[in-house]
Parts: structure tokens; C-alpha cells; sequence
């Protein structure tokens, strides 16, 4: 009896799968009932030769680690991507340090330089650059977007800008021609009376914000040369992850992710230009009337660019790399924030309650026969110091909705000891210290750890109370959320309302701790309050019942997988 060549090669192929996976879970066993003083980080089984766990991890990436995590009975594991060594970690006792350590010691260039290659379209110059430049000089100017004078300035002008605009998040124009672009993407229809509108609630949110965060970023003339860049940038971004891994431009779908980037990388080349000009009393152009507007981050972007006679195909990538960072976190927090807000009546009614002395709405005489709509006054000081309910929805929703990864390259090993409290949730005896060796990687999901009952009880119910502890004021250390009297003035009792995010780390850690996470929420805060004082929105079938729209996996935040229409009425005063 003969065997055919193809039925020989399935054989062998079968037989090695075999092997693989019998030998991998062998040795994840041996590893995980001894007990070596450091413990060597066991693998989990897999099936497949070198490519190992690739499949998985890229396919469903959350629900994966979940799962290997459970099936270890431990927190730390690695696994095989492509040959490589990568280690997932997700106890917060384990976490904390590893993002704490030196840049000797773990690094996130390697990750950096893919990034920037892969999905901003960067040609190896930012590789090839200084490292002091890169990652001293011109990263250091980010941190200025989590610092004085650029966080104030930006609050405020967020404030100013949406206290003008609110209104008119949907100003019921009919023509096409008169609506603003966040309206243009909704899908608006009015209803005859002319006093509520149905809209699509996820881009209409998206782009508002986006139009008016990019607008203090850049100033307004990048806006009025660029109409279409936030629909760029989103573009770009649901490729992200495509583009990350390699796909070509011809590969279907990503046509139109790499024509987004490149007109996107012209924009950002001709803004920076116009700054030039402006500097060398050379005349920018028509479409750069005014520089006055351009935040401070972005000019000594600019000005550190300049100082090296720094080529384009190095700094446009660069910045526009910012430009993406400002509006795939920010926008989308809002929209899921007010969708979890707006479906639970007595939560929203509390929140309104709370913010009502410091976002209030106004009448606006005037002898027009139209009536104008009411004018919107912020107190942004006072929604950060006096509204824990508000603040506690935000954190609320960036633990259910932005489930964000922290990647290091570990460049000289190092061990960790996790905490009693970890290793008792796990069933351990004693606590467990991890070696980390040079060469692999380290993987820390957070969004695997906001997920997890252990730690956050009935982990999938929006419930920002969750957040809350009582402080004694007559103990209570001061920290950068209590910078003020007005607690006294106003007669609170002593004991009061803090907020404490407990283990959740959603903006990672160390030195890669996300620099504009101090404008995000004065950000984020200031859209709650607008939207949710200016407007009534409930679903446009007329049930009160919101649909949950599902999520789809993004670079960041989860972006909603179905339209979420919705009806619109200003509110009265």
C-alpha cells in the first residue's frame, strides 16, 4: 500500500503540530509546579512551530489573554509570536514596577520606531536620527502638553470654543451648505416642528470634539485649509492595526488608509512650513493669515524641528503622529460617556443636579424674531475640585471603554515579586518573583485587568461610585485634584468625597505615561458638562431603551460597532 506524497506532508505537518503542543503543556506544568526562587516565566501550550500564538493574540487579543490567564492559574506568562518571546503581564503588583523601571533596562523604542514606520508613514529617518534628539530634545517638548502654561491655555480655550458652539452641536439647518461638519457626518434629519432632530450620536460627538480640540492644537487656519482631516485621521486610525502588522497598500481595504496618511503627512508639512515663513518674515500664503492661534507644544515642535534643519520626511511623521494621539482617546470617551450617562435616568439626573452651579444656561434677549438659544457658562475649576459623580463617570468609562497596552522591550533582565494579595487571588501560597530576561518583551493588556471580578465587582456594570472613598480633610494628604480652600467657604462636613483609581492604569506608567491625560480630562469634562446641560438626548425609536451598539477593536479606545441614532432637543432655561 502506498501513501501519497500530499497525505505524507499533512501527516508530518499533523504529527509536529502534535509534538509542539504535548511538549509546550509539558513543560508549562513542570514549570508551574516547581518553585524556583526566581520562578522561569512559564509558556502557554501551543500548537504551532515558531508562528506559536500569532492567530490568537491578533484575532482576539482581549478575550485570549482572559482566558490563558484563568487556564495558568497565574498572571504572568509568555508567549510565541513569530519566534519571539513575549511576556504578558497582568497582576498590578507586577505591574506597577515593570512600569516603573529604567530606560536602561526596558525600552519602548523598538515599538516607537514600528509605529512611526508602519502607520505614520515614516522612511527609517526617526530610526536613523539621534536618539538624544529624538527621544530628548523633541520628545521632551510632549511633556509640555501635560504642563503649565499648555494645559491652562488649552482648558481654557476648550471652555470658550465649545460655550460658543454648544448650541449649535446640532443648529437645525436644513441645507447641507449652512451645517457645520460634525453635522455633515450625522446623518441629521429634522423633525417638522423644528425643535428636536434625529442624528447618528457616535460621529456627531466625534467630530464636534475633534474639530475643536485639533482647532487649539493647530490653530483655526489648519482646520479652514484642511476640512476634511478628522475624517483623515479616523481614516488612518481604523487601519491602525493593519498598518501595524504590514499590509501593502494594494492589500483590499487599505487603499484608502494610505491616501488618508499621505494627504494627512502634506497637511501637517505645509503647516509647518507656514510657521517657518512666518519666523523668516517671508510671506506663508493665503491660507495662513493668522499663526497667533497655534498652541505652544506645536510651535516648539516646530522650532526644535527647524533648529536641526530637520527634512520633512522626519518631522511631518513626527507631528502628525501627535495630531493622532489628540483625537483617538478623547472623542470617543465622550460619546461612550454620555451614551452610559444618558441610559441611566437617575445617574444622569444626579450628575445634572451636580453640575448645575457650575455649568449653567442663560437667556439671550434680543428684539430678533427668532428666538436665540441660551448661552452656556463653564466653570472648569469647579467641575475638576467639586464634582466627584462627574469625574468618577469618566474614570468609569475609560475602565470599561479604553482598554489601552503597554509594550517594552526588555534590554537587561530583571525580577519582579508580586504582592501577597496577587498571589492569593491566583491560589498561591506565597508570593511569586518573576525573571524577565533581555532579549524578550514584555505585554501588559490593561484592559485584561479592568475586566477582571476580582478586582472590580460585577466588572461589566457601569458604576462610577465605584471609585469613591471617604477622606477625613483633618488627614487628607493634598494632591494635584485639591489645590484650593473652596471646600471651607462652601461648609462641606469633614468628611467628604474623594476619588481613587485603585490599580487601573489606563495611562500606563513611567516615562511612556500618556503626556495629555491631564488636558483629557479638563477635556473631557468640559463636553460632559456641555452636552449634558444644553441638550436632552434619549434613543430614536421612542422606547427609552438604548441598544448596546457593540464594540469594535481599535489603537485605543473601542469605537461603537453599530449606528447609535438619537434624538435631540435643546434644553430650556
Amino acid at each position: 500500500m502506498t501513501t501519497s506524497p500530499l497525505t505524507f506532508i499533512l501527516t508530518v505537518v499533523l504529527l509536529t503540530f502534535l509534538i509542539t503542543r504535548i511538549q509546550t503543556g509539558f513543560q508549562n506544568k513542570r514549570q508551574s509546579l516547581s518553585k524556583p526562587e526566581p520562578k522561569e516565566i512559564a509558556v502557554l501550550p501551543y500548537w504551532i512551530p515558531w508562528f506559536g500564538h500569532v492567530i490568537p493574540f491578533a484575532t482576539r487579543f482581549q478575550s485570549f489573554l482572559a482566558d490563558a490567564s484563568k487556564s495558568t492559574k497565574d498572571g504572568v506568562f509568555h508567549l510565541i509570536l513569530a519566534g519571539t518571546v513575549h511576556n504578558i503581564v497582568i497582576p498590578p503588583s507586577v505591574v506597577k514596577p515593570i512600569l516603573l523601571q529604567k530606560s536602561t533596562i526596558i525600552s519602548s523604542n523598538d515599538f516607537i520606531f514600528r509605529v512611526m514606520e508602519s502607520v505614520f508613514g515614516d522612511q527609517g529617518s526617526v530610526r536613523k536620527a539621534d536618539p538624544a534628539f529624538i527621544f530628548g530634545t523633541a520628545h521632551q517638548v510632549l511633556y509640555k502638553l501635560n504642563r503649565e502654561p499648555f494645559v491652562s491655555n488649552a482648558a481654557a480655550s476648550t471652555v470658550r470654543v465649545v460655550q460658543e458652539r454648544i448650541s449649535n452641536l446640532v443648529s437645525f439647518s436644513h441645507s447641507w451648505v449652512d451645517q457645520s461638519n460634525w453635522e455633515r457626518v450625522a446623518n441629521i434629519t429634522i423633525d417638522p416642528s423644528g425643535t428636536s432632530a434625529v442624528a447618528s450620536f457616535f460621529p456627531l460627538i466625534r467630530y464636534f470634539v475633534g474639530d475643536i480640540a485639533c482647532g487649539i492644537l493647530t490653530g483655526q487656519d489648519f482646520m479652514t485649509n484642511n476640512p476634511n482631516v478628522l475624517l483623515d485621521l479616523f481614516t488612518l486610525d481604523a487601519s491602525f492595526n493593519k498598518l501595524l502588522v504590514g499590509l501593502p497598500w494594494w492589500f483590499p481595504g487599505m487603499a484608502p488608509a494610505y491616501a488618508a496618511r499621505s494627504r494627512l503627512a502634506q497637511a501637517v508639512r505645509e503647516h509647518q512650513e507656514a510657521l517657518y515663513a512666518v519666523w523668516e518674515d517671508r510671506d506663508p500664503g493665503s491660507g495662513w493669515s493668522d499663526m497667533s492661534d497655534v498652541s505652544n507644544v506645536m510651535v516648539e515642535r516646530a522650532q526644535v524641528w527647524r533648529s536641526i534643519r530637520a527634512e520633512p520626511d522626519l518631522s511631518s511623521p513626527s507631528d502628525l503622529s501627535v495630531l493622532w494621539a489628540l483625537n483617538i482617546n478623547a472623542n470617543q470617551i465622550v460619546f461612550w460617556a454620555l451614551w452610559h450617562i444618558f441610559q441611566d435616568p437617575t445617574l444622569c439626573s444626579e450628575i445634572r443636579a451636580e453640575i448645575a452651579p457650575h455649568a449653567t444656561l442663560s437667556s439671550i434677549h434680543s428684539d430678533l424674531p427668532i428666538k436665540e438659544a441660551p448661552k452656556l457658562t463653564i466653570n472648569l475649576d469647579a467641575l475638576l475640585h467639586k464634582c466627584p459623580l462627574l469625574k468618577a463617570a469618566y474614570l468609569e468609562t475609560l475602565r470599561l471603554e479604553a482598554h489601552s497596552t503597554s509594550y517594552k522591550a526588555v534590554t537587561e533582565s530583571f525580577t519582579v515579586t508580586e504582592s501577597a494579595e496577587d498571589a492569593a487571588l491566583d491560589g498561591k501560597s506565597q508570593p511569586q518573583t518573576y525573571k524577565f530576561k533581555k532579549g524578550s518583551y514584555i505585554c501588559i493588556p490593561h484592559g485584561v485587568h479592568q475586566m477582571d471580578g476580582r478586582y472590580w465587582k460585577d466588572p461589566k456594570s457601569f458604576n462610577p461610585r465605584r471609585f469613591f472613598v471617604s477622606v477625613d480633610k483633618s488627614t487628607d494628604k493634598k494632591d494635584e485634584s485639591d489645590d484650593d480652600d473652596d471646600d471651607k467657604k462652601e461648609g462641606l462636613p469633614a468628611e467628604r468625597t474623594a476619588l481613587d483609581m485603585g490599580t487601573m492604569k489606563v495611562f500606563g506608567g513611567g516615562q511612556t505615561m500618556c503626556k495629555g491625560r491631564n488636558f483629557a480630562e479638563r477635556e473631557v469634562l468640559t463636553f460632559l458638562a456641555a452636552v449634558l446641560v444644553s441638550w436632552d438626548v434619549e434613543p430614536a425609536d421612542g422606547t427609552g431603551r438604548w441598544t448596546d451598539p457593540g464594540r469594535l477593536w481599535g489603537s485605543a479606545t473601542f469605537v461603537p460597532r453599530r449606528d447609535v441614532r438619537v434624538r435631540m432637543k435643546r434644553r430650556e432655561v
